[in-house]
């Protein structure tokens, strides 16, 4: 786990007393391009730790698949908002790509909460950073224009526009793939003149 422990570092975190004894109580697996991690419906309480590779939040709706958040490794994530015995997930979490996950199980979570006391804000502020990004998405989606929002995702998320399929990014960004298309279509004509 050396990018996700040198991303935590690069957030100023120290976690070299607990790294070790974090890494025993892991377990790694490896997902395929569109594996479902966790499917809407599961209780599930585990953390877990995107190494390599890129992940989807998405939910059905008549039909039609909604992306709500897309995360690229390095990163942690949980069934939705946070880690609660009782939750249900309410989303889909799925595999964008070939992706590297480390899943601690809730006892140990525990466990490296009680005995380092740094453990339990890593993860708070964790999922805070998902909530925040996901409230700035949603006033993006209400805010912008969807030309806008696309500049801003190939500004932002460059490496994502060729990593995931088009219909993907056009849900992430509340259009259509054919909305998508004729705005990639306008703004390489007019980068064109």
């Amino acid at each position: 786990m050396y990018r996700y422990r040198k991303f935590l570092e690069e957030k100023g975190y120290d976690v070299s007393k607990q790294w070790a004894e974090f890494c025993q109580r892991t377990e790694h697996r490896k997902f395929l391009q569109n594996d479902i991690i966790i499917p809407t419906g599961e209780k599930n309480n585990n953390i877990y730790i995107l190494e390599n590779g890129c992940v989807r939040y998405f939910t059905f709706n008549d039909g039609k698949e909604y992306t709500h958040d897309i995360l690229e490794a390095p990163y942690a994530f949980a069934s939705m908002y946070g880690i609660d015995a009782n939750e249900i997930s309410t989303v889909n979490i799925q595999a964008l790509t070939d992706a590297d996950v480390y899943i601690l199980k809730p006892d140990d979570a525990q466990y490296l909460n009680t005995k380092y006391p740094g453990f339990r804000q890593i993860g708070e502020r964790s999922f805070s950073e998902i909530a925040k990004n996901r409230i700035i998405q949603g006033g993006k989606i209400k805010m912008m224009s969807p030309t806008e929002r696309y500049l801003d995702f190939m500004e932002n998320r460059p490496g994502l526009a060729n990593l995931i399929p088009q219909y993907i990014i056009a849900s992430y960004l509340g259009i259509t793939p054919e909305s998508l298309s004729r705005i990639r279509k306008r703004l390489y004509k007019k980068a064109g003149n």
